[in-house]
């Protein structure tokens, strides 16, 4: 129907094969959706991979961007010293920067846990606490706003990263997209 032969997403050599881990086999081993985005970032690196915006305003992120800025993330979280099995929570409408935060939490080895967007503060709270996030990354100031209501609650949380900068905000708490991003910029990928 759309004019793509069957199976035309698939990686070369990959269609049919099984991706499942054998008991006792290391995840470094495995096939990973991290991994699955290096082999598209190396096979077509030019090819569109994201877009996300306002219909008049669309921005395009190739697959090596895609790539490049979901290790940057995983770099930036090391940075704040996120290690491997750590939860970083996630609280976003539906856009790339969703999509590249939580591949870069899984690059980092963590673990991300969504949280709905319309949750009541309170229940923000709950699942930040419940899945013990000491960073949550946000796209809106109504977000940020709930983490700040609740903020003598959060046991655990230590920064917020924010995908859309807000006024006012607490620079010692929260970040911006930016400023988190700087964080893991001239690091090094081994870690991810």
């Amino acid at each position: 129907v759309s004019g793509f032969p069957p199976h035309a997403g698939a990686l070369p050599g990959m269609l049919g094969k099984t991706r499942k881990a054998a008991r006792g086999v290391r995840v470094s081993e495995t096939v990973t959706m991290v991994k699955d985005l290096q082999k598209w970032a190396e096979v077509a690196p030019d090819r569109p991979a994201l877009h996300g915006g306002e219909p008049d305003a669309l921005t395009t992120w190739t697959w090596a961007q895609y790539r490049d800025a979901v290790q940057g993330v995983g770099r930036a979280l090391i940075a704040l010293g996120v290690q491997p099995g750590d939860t970083v929570a996630i609280i976003a409408n539906n856009r790339p920067e969703w999509l590249i935060a939580d591949l870069g939490i899984l690059a980092a080895g963590a673990v991300p846990t969504p949280i709905y967007v319309t949750n009541t503060a309170e229940q923000v709270a709950w699942v930040a606490n419940h899945c013990q996030a000491e960073i949550v990354v946000a796209d809106t100031k109504e977000q940020y706003e709930k983490f700040v209501a609740e903020r003598p609650k959060l046991e655990f949380l230590q920064k917020v990263v924010l995908m859309d900068d807000v006024q006012g905000r607490d620079p010692e708490w929260a970040l911006s997209w930016e400023e988190f991003l700087a964080l893991g910029e001239g690091g090094d990928n081994a870690g991810l």
